[in-house]
């Protein structure tokens, strides 16, 4: 009788330390997961964001006349020399169309070339400032004179994973930066 009680005791012990290994490589599998995830959205935020902020850091640089063309919230038409050659280069970012996945393609245009699509983004915002860090409303901005007063912009991206996760919650990342561009 105690054989029994003693290999009775041995399978609930083993079977209880097996349950214990199962949850732990279940949780280190889906600690896994959000870790991929959130690296895919982070360096996807980054590196288009980067390629915004590089053009916007150079809005205005070696500019004459008016180096604001257009300025709305998903919209900038500015001008500067990109790639430092003593021409003016025109460039655009605006937003596309949303897509199937509820994401915002941005495509950079440069010189109203062929545009490129430099990232997706489930929110995709710019927002202007002035000399005194006053948000500059986007109604001001339709004039000429409005987008002169613009010395700052902020630009806002989100990515999203595209799937949610075991929650329905959906894994992302927000970028922003304040952008002041010496030649505005």
């Amino acid at each position: 009788m105690t054989t029994m009680l003693d290999l009775l005791g041995s399978f609930l012990i083993g079977g209880t330390i097996i349950l214990m290994i199962v949850n732990l490589n279940i949780a280190i599998n889906n600690s896994g997961q959000e870790i991929f995830k959130s690296t895919y959205s982070q360096s996807a935020a980054v590196s288009s964001a980067l390629t915004v902020e590089n053009d916007l850091y150079k809005a205005g640089y070696r500019s004459t006349g008016n180096k604001i063309l257009m300025a709305d919230s998903t919209n900038i038409i500015f001008t500067g020399d990109l790639d430092n050659n003593n021409i003016q280069d025109t460039v655009y970012f605006y937003r596309g169309i949303l897509s199937a996945t509820a994401d915002y393609p941005l495509f950079r245009q440069v010189n109203f070339g062929t545009a490129i699509m430099v990232g997706q983004y489930s929110v995709c915002v710019f927002v202007y400032y002035d000399s005194l860090g006053n948000n500059i409303s986007y109604s001001s901005l339709s004039s000429q004179t409005g987008r002169n007063a613009i010395r700052s912009i902020e630009f806002t991206a989100q990515v999203k994973w595209p799937v949610p996760n075991e929650d329905s919650l959906y894994q992302s990342t927000v970028w922003r930066k304040l952008i002041s561009p010496r030649n505005l």
